[in-house]
């Protein structure tokens, strides 16, 4: 995806005094992704919600100016285009990509406070970012006091529903926060084991992050009001500690004879989170339900259970592990077959760009965090960072008008959250026609 971004800014400065001409204007937007963790894998998610937005308003900008006339523009368009337009104020979009440390421990976001001061040299619009809760809440100091717009399209911490005045008004998110998630999770499980006693839980979680320990504390505060149901474990705080005292704990519970686990690994602010998650998934556990929070939902998650599949002669219909996400390819509100068509279209054409079912629910709060700061630029004159974040808390907080996107109806309250954010329960599935596992919406399992 960064390839289709560089190819897009570059074709943005070549004809630049064009645009200008044409009444064109250009606009810079920041997006912050971890490079590092997941090996980069999270970051492409990202950047190809990114990347495929910034093409469906950057073409017909370019194709205002004939830019066809010297550059083969059917090379980087796919077939059954669509404009994102609903005026006819023409827009160039320049994305600038900006690595994330992801440190939890370093006393502040040195990448934000960077991003915040250079914003006027680099004529900023507005930040998309950043990945972990974490990182998110130590950026937003810096942003809401040089009056910088960020649109965030993953972190789901219960913490940032309860910002200062100052930092609300910065703030969109695109994303579920945890206590709905949470609720959305527990209420599956209560349901499967409806009529059912003693169901022995065990919860991993980092005591370290707030994204993991505010998502546990949601979830067991629920699953604590079913004692006759469930009966909770000891817990595992330390899902980014060292491998011997996960196997320990892992072993325990396997003794406590464990019906579900409950996995909550980091953003990637401590390296060993994701890692150690797929020591769970390897686990020989006859009838146990691995149920994942949205840092859970991988394609490691897949090749893991796959190593298994190798050595397991269990039916390839055994696998139970769910996730709870904001978005899935199959979504059947917001998916490729849903009567959403910006979910419709953006599946069609993110097919032909990065192949079939490669869109993330990463990927989808991606694309509406870049839709959602267009629509404003399309109604208002936005001439600054400043008059951006002016009007789209007008239009949004104000006098709550909503957008159609990939991931539903965005709406926001005055806080930042959504109204009635997105949420889909998702399970992995044997794909017998392709012979592979993957993610995919269960219907037997949808609320």
């Amino acid at each position: 995806p960064e390839v289709l971004i560089y190819i897009n800014n570059c074709l943005i400065e070549y004809k630049q005094s064009l645009l200008q001409d044409k009444k064109i204007k250009i606009y810079t937007v920041a997006v912050v992704v971890p490079f590092y963790h997941n090996q980069g894998q999270v970051a492409a998610e990202i950047l190809r919600g990114i990347a495929q937005i910034q093409l469906q308003i950057n073409i017909q900008s370019f194709q205002k100016i004939a830019l066809e006339k010297e550059i083969n523009l059917a090379d980087i368009i796919p077939e059954g285009f669509f404009s994102l337009n609903h005026t006819d104020n023409q827009i160039a979009l320049r994305i600038l990509i900006v690595n994330d440390p992801n440190n939890l421990y370093a006393p502040y976001s040195q990448t934000a406070e960077n991003l915040a001061s250079l914003a006027p040299q680099l004529n900023l619009i507005a930040i998309i970012g950043h990945y972990s809760s974490e990182m998110t809440k130590k950026a937003l100091q810096f942003y809401s006091q040089n009056g910088l717009v960020l649109i965030n399209p993953s972190s789901t911490s219960n913490e940032l529903s309860h910002l200062s005045s100052g930092e609300s008004l910065s703030f969109f998110r695109l994303t579920t926060q945890d206590n709905i998630n949470a609720t959305q999770l527990a209420h599956y499980l209560i349901e499967k084991f409806t009529g059912k006693s003693g169901i022995k839980v065990a919860i991993f979680y980092n005591k370290n992050s707030s994204y993991s320990t505010s998502y546990r504390n949601s979830i067991k505060n629920i699953l604590e009001n079913y004692r006759e149901t469930f009966v909770l474990l000891k817990e595992c705080s330390y899902i980014s500690d060292k491998y011997y005292h996960i196997q320990a704990y892992l072993e325990e519970i396997k003794q406590d004879d464990v019906e579900v686990i409950i996995i909550i690994p980091d953003g990637g602010i401590e390296p060993n989170s994701l890692d150690n998650a797929g020591l769970i998934s390897r686990l020989k556990l006859n009838q146990c339900i691995i149920a994942g929070s949205a840092t859970f939902y991988h394609e490691n998650v897949l090749h893991w259970i796959h190593e298994q599949s190798q050595y397991n002669t269990a039916a390839t219909n055994e696998c139970q592990i769910i996730a709870c996400v904001p978005w899935h390819w199959h979504s059947e509100k917001n998916g490729c077959n849903s009567k959403n068509q910006i979910g419709q279209c953006f599946c069609q054409i993110g097919t032909q760009l990065w192949g079939t079912e490669n869109l993330s629910w990463r990927s989808a709060t991606a694309f509406d965090a870049v839709l959602i700061i267009f629509r404003i630029m399309e109604l208002y004159q936005i001439k600054d960072s400043q008059s951006l974040l002016i009007n789209m808390n007008k239009h949004f907080k104000e006098q709550k008008k909503s957008v159609k996107g990939v991931t539903g109806n965005i709406e926001f309250r005055e806080n930042g959250d959504r109204f009635n954010p997105p949420i889909e329960i998702v399970a992995v599935k044997w794909n017998a026609q392709q012979q592979k596992w993957h993610w995919t919406i269960d219907k037997k399992i949808q609320m």
